[in-house]
């Protein structure tokens, strides 16, 4: 049976990432006995993970907070937003409120989190190139038409930015956001 006919139009928008291909090979050499060090997806080498301090910590929670291994609100834990608050408030001169705060489990999350509430289908996105392979594909997959800039020592070339800014305006169309990874170049 072709299950296809089921599938949103959108599903076609969504391609596996290339950091998948690289981690399967490195898999692949590390279980034919070769010594990979592996900068690809957080694969850190065991070794170094203090797995006793970590060991001690996890039983410490569970006996203080029973309830840490349940399901938590999908925004956050509400204790942990409140630290977050006094945090920013603090180091960074924020003033937020624990409500205006979603908690995420990593970046990936929260990059198709943004792009879920802020693109719709063929909105204009400048972004540097290169940038994070997994923001390019979960803008794609959400339908965002994708416009690199060239990056230098100092980060994103303004001088690609504002031509490629007027090259959009030229073709009529409008921005949506212009994505960049500050302490990534």
């Amino acid at each position: 049976m072709d299950f296809n006919r089921f599938l949103a139009g959108k599903s076609n928008l969504i391609i596996e990432s290339p950091l998948s291909n690289v981690i399967r090979k490195i898999a692949s050499l590390k279980s034919k006995g070769v010594r990979v060090i592996s900068l690809a997806a957080g694969d850190p080498d065991p070794n170094l993970i203090p797995r006793d301090i970590l060991a001690d910590l996890a039983s410490s929670i569970l006996r203080e907070y029973p309830s840490s291994v349940l399901y938590s609100p999908t925004a956050g834990l509400p204790e942990f937003k409140s630290e977050l608050v006094k945090f920013l408030r603090k180091y960074d001169g924020v003033n937020v409120d624990p409500e205006n705060i979603i908690v995420t489990i990593g970046g990936t999350g929260a990059i198709d989190l943004l792009g879920r509430v802020l693109l719709d289908y063929g909105d204009a996105v400048v972004i540097e190139n290169p940038s994070y392979v997994n923001t390019v594909l979960a803008f794609r997959q959400l339908g965002g038409a994708l416009y690199g800039v060239k990056l230098n020592v100092d980060g994103v070339d303004i001088n690609d930015l504002d031509s490629k800014i007027k090259y959009l305006l030229d073709k009529g169309l409008k921005i949506k956001f212009i994505y960049v990874i500050p302490t990534g170049h």
